[in-house]
């Protein structure tokens, strides 16, 4: 699609909003609508500061915007391109959460690390485990995130049998 069919709309001078964001406003309304695909090239700076009629500076704040929001990409010499969205790709892995959910399993791990019995331990147990999962996905794996999670329950029972904030049981003899 050419250029200049993307250029519809005008700027209201009226509005309290700032020129350079409405035009960024209506470039990423066509982005969002359609009407300029992945990879289809933008209308160049002099056709939008015709069409709207601003400064150079004012496009190329627009445009800056837009780049800045990961909307579009800048080829030096070429032009102004909408840029190509990769596919999403889920970098944590939701083994431990739904599987477990499921089982039941995720609560005792939280209420066992955060103490039996203890209401604020089990809230703070969760807290514990899931940044734990979280940063063994971020910085290690997320093949490894069960095992990391199921440390840290080895290590709290161990150190601290009765729960971070469980208190032990005092017999009286």
């Amino acid at each position: 699609m050419s250029g200049e069919a993307v250029l519809t709309q005008a700027v209201d001078p009226a509005s309290d909003r700032p020129v350079y964001k409405q035009i960024a406003d209506h470039l990423r309304e066509a982005i969002g609508r359609g009407r300029l695909l992945e990879g289809d090239q933008l209308p160049s700076e002099v056709q939008l500061m015709s069409h709207y009629g601003v400064a150079r500076m004012t496009v190329r704040n627009a445009l800056r915007l837009l780049q800045a929001g990961g909307l579009i990409t800048a080829e030096h010499g070429r032009g102004v391109y909408v840029r190509a969205r990769p596919p999403v790709r889920r970098l944590a892995s939701d083994r431990f959460a739904r599987r477990h959910r499921k089982e039941g399993k995720a609560a005792f791990i939280a209420a066992v690390v955060g103490g039996i019995g203890s209401l604020p331990g089990a809230a703070v147990g969760g807290l514990v485990i899931g940044l734990a999962q979280s940063f063994s996905i971020g910085y290690i794996s997320s093949t490894f995130s069960d095992a990391i999670v199921f440390a840290v329950l080895i290590a709290v029972m161990v150190l601290r049998p009765s729960g971070l904030l469980g208190r032990a049981a005092v017999q009286k003899v």
